[in-house]
């Protein structure tokens, strides 16, 4: 709507001075009686110009945003509209109507060489028809609790646990179709040793010949002996490029451990145990 002319305000106001109510006033030019009340009082304080007018407000970009988005993945809703010049509410909602959410950031090493995974997942391809099992190992923390909670906002919530040294029992176990196969509960660290009884006592009886064991790189699992054990059996080994844990899908198990164990292993008398019936409702 546009502003009466500064000619109609100052016709109205005459008016008044000259001995015209302001309800008349009103009538004869059409306006309302408050408008009237207004510009009689205005030419007191801040004369009878017309406010300037606000405009309409700036608009978000979807386009724009979405690219903001990728260049600035982890920039806050109140940055982005700092870049745009809108306010953070309207980031959300937009965000969200372009079903762009908030998540936990992934691990990307700089180490990683791409070429190496490239060639690991053709590797992987020509596998078709083998039976491939990956293996990896764990830490459980006796601590382990979940780390999230609801309070009223401004309140802190705690979890309670031992102060005294903490408690840790690793697990190693192989994995196929989203289940654990062979899995081993076992007190302290691992390394070459153990990985060697593992193979020659738990998976490889439990295996099919012809199998194909996928590992990472690390230093302890190569033991001196543990190739000649493998091809033994009749199966074999593959590791996984350097740095390409996200190559591994018994990582998405050890976090389904996790979360099973989270309510129960604090507060469990035989810890162990219950990390290795845990484990057997993970098998296939």
């Amino acid at each position: 709507m546009q502003p009466y002319s500064i000619d109609l305000r100052t016709r109205i106001v005459e008016f008044v001075d000259k001995g015209g109510s302001k309800a008349e006033a009103a009538r004869r030019f059409n306006v309302c009686r408050m408008t009237a009340h207004r510009y009689v009082n205005a030419q007191h304080t801040g004369g009878l110009s017309p406010k300037p007018q606000g405009g309409s407000k700036p608009r978000l970009d979807s386009g724009r945003l979405r690219r903001e988005v990728q260049r600035h993945p982890d920039a806050t809703p109140q940055e982005y509209g700092k870049t745009f010049g809108v306010s953070h509410v309207a980031v959300w909602h937009r965000l969200r109507q372009l079903a762009i959410t908030l998540k936990k950031k992934r691990i990307a090493y700089r180490e990683r060489d791409e070429v190496q995974r490239w060639l690991f997942r053709r590797e992987m391809e020509s596998l078709a028809g083998r039976p491939v099992f990956f293996l990896d190992e764990s830490g459980v923390d006796h601590r382990l609790h979940k780390a999230y909670a609801r309070a009223p906002r401004g309140e802190a919530v705690y979890a309670s646990v031992h102060g005294a040294r903490r408690g840790r029992t690793s697990v190693i176990s192989a994995s196929r179709g989203g289940k654990l196969v062979s899995p081993f509960v076992f007190e302290g660290h691992c390394n070459g040793d153990i990985i060697e009884a593992y193979f020659a006592q738990s998976l490889l009886p439990s295996i099919p010949k012809g199998s194909v064991v996928v590992l990472d790189n690390a230093s302890f699992h190569r033991p001196p002996r543990l190739q000649a054990i493998v091809e033994a059996a009749g199966c074999s080994l593959m590791f996984l490029p350097a740095y390409s844990p996200d190559l591994n899908p018994i990582e998405h198990i050890w976090a389904t451990l996790k979360r099973l164990l989270q309510d129960r292993l604090p507060k469990a008398k035989n810890k162990r145990l219950l990390i290795e019936r845990t484990c057997l409702r993970l098998c296939a």
